[in-house]
């Protein structure tokens, strides 16, 4: 199964779905940016998703649109496909530093929707974490209903890429 280096950019994709306008710069994790293409990576990827036919555009180094949840599994074949023409092999393994940063910012967005009082998922150990992280991976905002993404994403911006 492929690895998800990139996995961590799912909720600029889920508050997207749900139609939401933009929202202030998100705080930076400590160290978690690092996991984030820049943006020329960014804008090359989402050329590459606008030449295949997605109607998307960039915001930042946010790829952001509409797309239907019956055409999210060609979406991600694509967006696969533009990541790896951007140079972006998203086979490549993780570090246990990165498995690291990611599971302490999801731990902190976790927090932040709990202390909401949004449902989140039960945490996993650390490792337990990195051993689903490509099977099962635990996703804190997963349980967020759609609707309410978007006011999740206000109430806790710790949940955005970081803009640095």
């Amino acid at each position: 199964m492929r690895r998800r280096r990139f996995l961590v950019l799912l909720p600029v994709v889920v508050l997207t779905l749900a139609g939401c306008s933009p929202t202030p710069p998100a705080p930076s994790s400590s160290g978690i940016d690092s996991l984030f293409a820049g943006p020329d990576v960014a804008s090359e990827r989402a050329a590459c998703l606008a030449e295949r036919g997605w109607d998307v555009r960039l915001e930042g180094t946010a790829i952001v649109g509409n797309i239907p949840p019956e055409q999210m599994t060609a979406y991600q074949a694509d967006d696969l496909e533009c990541l790896e023409a951007a140079g972006i092999d998203p086979d490549a393994p993780l570090s246990a530093e990165q498995y690291e940063l990611i599971y302490d910012w999801y731990v902190e967005i976790e927090d932040c929707l709990d202390g909401a009082g949004f449902p989140v998922p039960e945490r996993p150990s650390r490792e337990a974490f990195e051993e689903t992280y490509d099977s099962e991976p635990w996703i804190p905002w997963s349980a967020v209903p759609d609707l309410d993404a978007q006011r999740a994403g206000e109430l806790c911006p710790i949940m955005l890429a970081p803009t640095s």
